[in-house]
């Protein structure tokens, strides 16, 4: 079991919609500061980790609990970054 990351390392929420950064909103990419290469590269990595431990058919909050947990331990090994 993994802990929980602390209040002071989680990345504010930024004002305005997802995905809309013409109307005031923002991108992930933005807000997290990297450039198109680094969010390809961890894109396509979380995309691999999904496709091994996630059913593709459900959505996130249907997935089956275990699989979750396999799923985020996976994602802080193989991307300490997140």
């Amino acid at each position: 079991q993994q802990a929980e990351p602390s209040p002071s390392s989680l990345i504010p929420w930024p004002c305005g919609a997802l995905s809309k950064p013409n109307h005031r909103g923002y991108t992930l990419r933005q807000v997290l500061n990297w450039n198109e290469k680094m969010y390809k590269c961890m894109q396509e990595g979380l995309h691999e980790v999904c496709e091994k431990y996630l059913d593709l058919r459900l959505t996130f909050p249907n997935q089956a609990p275990v699989a979750v947990v396999m799923f985020l331990n996976a994602v802080r090994l193989t991307r300490p970054i997140l």
